[in-house]
Formats: structure tokens, sequence, C-alpha cells
């Protein structure tokens, strides 16, 4: 698949284990610490899904959707949050959240970011 995926994580090592996985999709992984480095800059005609890992003591998945959308970044958004907060994550889902999965994840994600490339290639 001729695509982008964009990995947004703080903790070094979860990363580097999301790239590697998200390997199984597409060999143009792109990894960033932070949003502030993904957004400026990012081409949004290209195909591609962000996958965002967050704690959400520091912000919400609904907040993280809104800094990706007001850089004007068409993409579906994966959310990996630290905990299980329903309501939370019924809000990301709401704004705009492709999905929102609870870390630690052992299965499902790579199937959510095909799913969520072959939507965005659809639309």
């Amino acid at each position: 698949m001729n695509a982008t995926i964009h990995i947004v994580e703080p903790d070094s090592v979860v990363r580097s284990g999301l790239s590697a996985l998200c390997q199984a999709v597409t060999s143009d992984v792109r990894c960033f610490s932070s949003l502030r480095e993904l957004l400026p800059g990012k081409n949004p005609d290209t195909l591609c899904c962000t996958i965002v890992g967050f704690d959400s003591g520091e912000m919400n998945g609904a907040d993280i959707v809104h800094q990706v959308r007001s850089a004007q970044l068409p993409t579906p958004i994966i959310l990996l949050d630290n905990s299980s907060n329903i309501g939370d994550a019924v809000q990301a889902i709401r704004v705009g959240a492709f999905d929102v999965m609870e870390k630690p994840f052992v299965t499902g994600l790579i199937p959510r970011v095909r799913q969520a490339l072959s939507n965005s290639a659809n639309v």
C-alpha cells in the first residue's frame, strides 16, 4: 500500500515498537515525539493515517483531534489512550477520531490502520 503512517508518541520505546508494527502496512512510517513536531509543513495530499499516543491527564482525545483538524491535516486519527475513560473516547469519536484504543493494545491496531487508510482512499 502506498501510504504514510504518522506515529506521535512521547515514549521512545513505544514509538519504536509502533513503528516496527506499522511496517507491516507500509514502509513509509514517520515518527514524532509530539504533535508540535508533526503538524508544521505536513502535506495534506498524502494518503496517510495518524496514530497518536497520549496520556489523558495531559489532554483529551477531542483536543488532539481539534489540533490536527485546525492544522488542516485530513487524516484518519487513531488515538492510543493510557486510560479507559469511556466518556473521553466517545467525545473523541464524535469530533472525528477514527478510533480510540486503550494502551497497552495487543491486537487490533494493524487492521484498524488498514481500514482507516482504505476509508481515507475512498473519500
